[in-house]
């Protein structure tokens, strides 16, 4: 499974490349995309998903990452941005949540909210 983690992450490339034939993917979104790409794959030697849900959580924390730089373009006064950025947030969390089992929903929410050590835990 160690072995495909790489092919999984540029079949994700290849797929977001492809589905934006009309437009060419920026260096802001390709550096966006590989740090997604690594983020995930680092997680998933971590806590041991699925490839499968590996694709969905690169997917899912790309899009997250374009809304949010997007959001931060805008000129929304600050109480207004926060409300906006919370419910990105929270949309995120779920969409999370329906990707992931619980126990590994909630190693991957305490390792990226650093309430949890990277090498406590270890898939096997």
């Amino acid at each position: 499974m160690k072995k495909l983690v790489p092919f999984i992450a540029i079949g994700f490339l290849i797929a977001v490349i492809s589905c934006s034939t009309t437009k060419a993917i920026s260096k802001q979104e390709q550096s966006m995309l590989n740090k997604v790409i690594e983020k995930v794959s680092s997680m998933q030697k971590i806590i041991g998903f699925t490839n499968e849900k590996a694709q969905k959580l690169q997917k899912l924390e790309f899009d997250y990452l374009k809304q949010v730089k997007s959001l931060q373009k805008t000129q929304l006064i600050k109480e207004k941005l926060q409300q906006k950025m919370q419910e990105l947030n929270k949309q995120r969390d779920t969409k999370l949540q329906s990707i992931l089992r619980r126990d590994e929903y909630l190693k991957y929410d305490a390792i990226e909210n650093d309430r949890l050590k990277k090498g406590i835990i270890m898939a096997d």
